[in-house]
Parts: structure tokens; C-alpha cells; sequence
């Protein structure tokens, strides 16, 4: 076997030192594999320094390119729709300081979604994608407008009962919780609704960033909120809180390991997804510094609670990121794209315009079409065109991200690079070194925690989807 056969070998290898550890990864797959026989570790060398490879190196470069695991891929005939977004409200009683989306609006006039908009909505995407994972309830405030949520609910239980469509979605609502509709109660228990709340911290904090239409702070109205669907539900909702991390916050001393101490303790919610702001306020924004520091002190503290054999916390603090580096969690098209938006995800706003997602919405140029125009929505030459510009702008395929070591699990919103500047749009950024960082530094901690304690390291992975081993 010569040299050259071991091209596409070469590509995918790296060896990469964690601590004390010499380790082999597979580009291609994120698989990680600890080298200690010098024999591999020569073979190797010699292959990723471009050396000349001897004979022996041959059969033992054959053997590790048949141990690899094969690269996943997006399924050929992937026709299953990850998230359907419906913008029931563009209209909110907040007005959230860092707010996207103009108060809610989306730069239109205030407008509630009809229930026959929802249901063209949800019957126009099914023409196209027979199996939708997720339709989110969002706004705006979504619980303005209840009573089509609880239609499209409805709508969507009576295709399922009369065969259909193949499985019933999972309902999801974002939610400020500031009000609370008399039939709240019944759609959680009927239709299993998952509320997610936003939470940006304590009231002194909340109030200052998500204040009420009136000026008024709206943190009360949610705490009691939340209080009494807890005791509705015995506990198990809301399901998640999102929270926005700031400059304001920094500035108060407010760190992001204290805002989920204050979500799980305080409010009794298990899962918390914080995200940096994303404004070109000087006053609100972070840098990519101090959100990085910040998440690295949350996977301190999920740790040391490991070695101390506190799993609930590390549940709570360190699991959700080692799921991210390990690619057998991820979704099909995670290890081709950024995300799903305009490809298996889309928005639909209240007058039934076409988006790739939320985000996207009252921007013209990113429209698909509408599904009032449906059942021509999807052929239309605009929708093709907008898909194939979106698809473009996700894939991992620049330049850059094809030899980054984390490419396969590397995750990001593309409408913050996109938005910013959609001709040159590009995912490479002064944000890649600190996530490559993160990312391996999370791989050599999940090694770590298998050598020192490995019945512990066992015992949360029963508890847990699979994480990274090495």
C-alpha cells in the first residue's frame, strides 16, 4: 500500500494533547481515542507530519482507517420537519430592552395570528414534510392569543386520531408567563404543552431587562406564575427557563453560574438555556471573552459536584454541555449544518409569510412565500431560491470549518452572522478560537472523570444520553 492511499486517512486525523494524555481524533466523526502504544503513535506521526511511512506504519495506518467509525450524514430522502414556529402574536405587554424583534412586532402594525392562517400553516408544511418533531408557540407574547394555540392543538390531535400524519409533534410555548389564561391549566394537562419561561435572574436584574409595556417591572407576575403552575402540575413545569446573559448583569456582578443557581433553587425549573445577548448596544453587550470565562465556571462547579458524587448537580451543571461534544446525540443534519433553519425548520409569522426562522421575520429578503398562496408555497421559485441561499449559508463547508478540528460539533445561530452581513455572510469569527477551546477542554474533562471515577462516570451515563467517551 503506498503513501497517497492514506490521503483522505491523513485529512481526518489529529493528535492532540490533553494533559497529560497523547490523543488520536477523527475530524470527520469528533471520536476521540487515548494513544499509548509508541508503535500507533509513531505510525501516526508519521502520517499527520507528511513523513515518509515504512511498512510496518502501513498495517497499522490500514487498521486504524478500519476502526474509524463511519461520518454521519443527512439521510438521503431526510424528510421529516424538525420545527414548525408559529408566530400566534406579533404584539407583547414587555418590551424587553435588548428585544430582535421591535417590541413584538417585527416592525408591522400589532397583529394576532387567525386560526385559519395556524391551520393553513401546519396542513401546508405537512404537504411537504409528513412527520413534524416540534411546533413552538411564539410571539411576541404567544399566550395573547390562547385561543389559537389551543386550535392548532386541537387540529393537529385530530389528524393524528384519524391516521394522517404519523406521530403527534411536541407543543412548546416561549413564554414572559406575565399573564395566565383561565384554560392554561386544561392545555397542559390535555395536549401536554411545554412552557419555557424567560428568566434573566433575580427581580432587580429581571425587572431592569424585561420590563412591562407600562414601565412596571414584570418579574412578580411571573414569579407567582410559575409558583402556581408548579403546584398545578406537581412540579413539572414549566420544563425549561431562558434566560439572556448581559453587560448589565456583569456589571452588577451577576454571574452566569448564579443564574442558573437562581432558576433551579430559587424557582424550582431543572433545565436552564442561557444565551449571550445579541445587540450592538455597547451598554448590554458581552464580550466573547467574558461569556466563555463565564460558561467554564459553570463546568467547574457541575465538576467538582462529579468528584464530590453529586450527579443531580452535575445534571444540572456539566451534562448539558458534554452532550454537545458528543455527535451521538446530535440530529442527522447536525453534522453538515449549523442549524435547521430554512432547510428542516421554518417560521410562519401571523400573516402567514414564510421565514427560515424568528429570527428572519420582517426581513423581505429572507420571505420563502406564504402559505396563503399555498398549495403553490413550496414550488414557488422564490422559496427555492431563498432554501438553496439558506442551505449555503449553514453548511459547515467554508473554508475554514472543513479543517476545524470541532466542525462536526460545532453549533451556532447563523442569523448572527447572516443578519450582519448576508453577501459575505460567514460563520468564521473572533467567537471560533474560544468555542475550538471549549470544545476540548470539555473532551480532556469527560476523560478526566472516566479515569479518576469511572463507576461514577458510569453510573451517569445510565441517567444520561450517551456522552463523549474516549
Amino acid at each position: 500500500m503506498k503513501d497517497h492511499d492514506f490521503n483522505g486517512l491523513r485529512r481526518r486525523l489529529r493528535i492532540v494533547s490533553l494533559g497529560q494524555r497523547l490523543t488520536l481524533l477523527d475530524v470527520d466523526t469528533f471520536s476521540w481515542f487515548v494513544l499509548t502504544d509508541p508503535r500507533y503513535i509513531a505510525a501516526i506521526r508519521s502520517l499527520v507530519e507528511d513523513c515518509a511511512i515504512d511498512p510496518e506504519h502501513t498495517s497499522i495506518l490500514a487498521e486504524v482507517e478500519r476502526m474509524l467509525p463511519t461520518p454521519r450524514s443527512i439521510p438521503e430522502g431526510y424528510h421529516t420537519l424538525d420545527r414548525l414556529t408559529l408566530l400566534v402574536t406579533q404584539a407583547c405587554n414587555a418590551r424587553c430592552v435588548y428585544c430582535y424583534a421591535d417590541g413584538g412586532s417585527y416592525g408591522s402594525n400589532p397583529m394576532l395570528m387567525a386560526p385559519t392562517t395556524a391551520r393553513n400553516a401546519v396542513r401546508y408544511f405537512l404537504q411537504r414534510f409528513p412527520q413534524i418533531k416540534q411546533i413552538q408557540f411564539f410571539g411576541g407574547e404567544p399566550f395573547l392569543n390562547t385561543s389559537v394555540i389551543k386550535y392548532v392543538m386541537e387540529f393537529v390531535v385530530d389528524l393524528y386520531n384519524k391516521g394522517q400524519i404519523i406521530s403527534l409533534p411536541r407543543f412548546t410555548v416561549v413564554t414572559n408567563l406575565t399573564t395566565f389564561p383561565p384554560e392554561l391549566p386544561d392545555l397542559l394537562e390535555e395536549f401536554r404543552l411545554q412552557l419555557v419561561v424567560s428568566v434573566d435572574g433575580p427581580a432587580f436584574i429581571h425587572d431592569q431587562l424585561r420590563p412591562l409595556a407600562n414601565g412596571k417591572g414584570s418579574f412578580e407576575r411571573m414569579y407567582r406564575h410559575v409558583r402556581r403552575i408548579q403546584q398545578i402540575t406537581d412540579g413539572r413545569q414549566p420544563v425549561a427557563a431562558e434566560a439572556t446573559y448581559t453587560a448589565k448583569h456583569v456589571r452588577r456582578g451577576i454571574s452566569l453560574l448564579e443564574i442558573y443557581r437562581f432558576v433551579q433553587a430559587d424557582l424550582g425549573i431543572p433545565d436552564v438555556i442561557v444565551t449571550p445577548v445579541e445587540t450592538d448596544d455597547s451598554t448590554l453587550k458581552i464580550t466573547d471573552e467574558t461569556w466563555y470565562e463565564s460558561i467554564h465556571q459553570v463546568i467547574q462547579l457541575g465538576y467538582r459536584a462529579f468528584c464530590e458524587g453529586d450527579l443531580v448537580r452535575v445534571q444540572q451543571y456539566l451534562s448539558p454541555w458534554l452532550k454537545g461534544v458528543n455527535p451521538e446525540n446530535a440530529e442527522p443534519w447536525e453534522c453538515e449544518l449549523f442549524c435547521t433553519a430554512g432547510v428542516f425548520s421554518f417560521a410562519v409569522d401571523a400573516r402567514g409569510d414564510i421565514y427560515p426562522c424568528q429570527r428572519f421575520v420582517g426581513h423581505p429578503e429572507f420571505r420563502l412565500g406564504s402559505t396563503v398562496a399555498a398549495p403553490h408555497a413550496f414550488p414557488s421559485d422564490i422559496f427555492e431560491q431563498t432554501r438553496q441561499k439558506m442551505t449555503s449559508l449553514i453548511r459547515k463547508d467554508h473554508p475554514e470549518c472543513l479543517s476545524c478540528p470541532i466542525r462536526v460539533v460545532c453549533a451556532g445561530c447563523p442569523a448572527q452572522w447572516i443578519l450582519a452581513d448576508s453577501v459575505s455572510a460567514s460563520p468564521v469569527g473572533p467567537w471560533c478560537e474560544q468555542k475550538r477551546k471549549l470544545k476540548i477542554d470539555l473532551v480532556a474533562l469527560s476523560l478526566e472523570m472516566q479515569e479518576k471515577h469511572p463507576e461514577r462516570w458510569h453510573q451517569l451515563k445510565s441517567t444520561e444520553a450517551a456522552m463523549v467517551t474516549c
